[in-house]
């Protein structure tokens, strides 16, 4: 949907820039993205530095910035542009990003709540790009534990350990919803 957003909006000064966030890198993702024919700018976080800048636990995320790069509008996690009103305020927001409903912005926490957590993080970090993989999970495992609600790195386990579930066709998001719901 966002191909279509974007050719629909093209060529009315603004870009559209979306990043995925996936450990194992562009690789895994690239498909995804021939798929959607996107013809607009895609990166890949492999170290959740985009996660780590902005605080957000989860996924997708929207981050609106004006053209002078001030961020007007950002919401974390279940920002979804199939539907309507989330298509519609895109819009609003081109037509005028200062717009009072659009400076509203999302409150901009700690990805990790705690040192240790994020200490985790970077060892596992550290262990994968070593290519160390279970050392990698058994931190980021600890990560989940510290704090239950970091949905981007419990992402990036179970697409680790479960990539059937993930790259092998259609992402499987029924199941990653009864895993949330396992661990709420």
């Amino acid at each position: 949907m966002w191909q279509d957003f974007y050719a629909q909006h093209q060529g009315q000064g603004f870009e559209l820039l979306a990043v995925a966030i996936d450990f194992q890198g562009a690789g895994r993702a690239r498909p995804y993205v021939e798929a959607a024919g996107a013809t607009f700018a895609n990166a890949v976080d492999t170290e959740n530095q985009l996660g780590l800048l902005m605080g957000f636990t989860a996924i997708p995320n929207l981050i609106l910035v004006d053209e002078v790069g001030i961020i007007r509008y950002a919401r974390f996690g279940r920002f979804d542009i199939r539907k309507e009103e989330d298509w519609r305020m895109v819009e609003r927001f081109l037509i005028e990003p200062g717009a009072g409903e659009l400076e509203r912005s999302a409150a901009i926490a700690d990805a990790f709540q705690t040192a240790e957590a994020l200490e985790q993080f970077h060892r596992g970090m550290a262990h994968y790009r070593e290519g160390r993989v279970a050392e990698a999970l058994a931190a980021w495992r600890q990560v989940a534990v510290l704090e239950p609600r970091n949905w981007v790195v419990r992402k990036q386990v179970w697409a680790i350990e479960h990539p059937e579930r993930f790259y092998e066709g259609a992402v499987d998001y029924d199941w990653q919803k009864e895993q949330v719901d396992q661990n709420r």
